[in-house]
């Protein structure tokens, strides 16, 4: 199961040692398709607001965009979302984005 970009689930049916399965989009009724986010073009700010999200997709997505690209300013915004968001998730998303950047700078090993 996961979240897909528009707030719906999609559940994976594999069949055991096939290469065949279902993937089922479950939609409550009622539900109108949203303008799928255009996340690669956000600016830094707003991909760092959308760690707060209740959106699970848009919340990862926006966290590996913020940390992949230079972006400037990100690691001030990452701070103060990590220091002084009320919503726990969008900390632990703060930081984990927070160590992403810094694994990034790293040279191999």
């Amino acid at each position: 199961m996961v979240n897909g970009p528009e707030g719906v689930l999609y559940v994976v049916d594999m069949q055991e040692a096939t290469d065949r399965g279902r993937i089922y989009r479950v939609v409550p009724e009622h539900v109108q398709r949203p303008k799928p986010p255009q996340l690669g073009k956000a600016k830094t700010y707003d991909l760092v607001a959308l760690l707060a999200s209740v959106n699970g997709w848009q919340a990862d997505t926006a966290a590996r965009a913020a940390v992949r690209a230079p972006r400037p300013g990100r690691f001030r915004l990452l701070s103060n979302m990590l220091n002084r968001s009320v919503l726990p998730l969008a900390r632990l998303r703060a930081l984990h984005a927070l160590d992403g950047q810094a694994r990034s700078r790293k040279p191999p090993s």
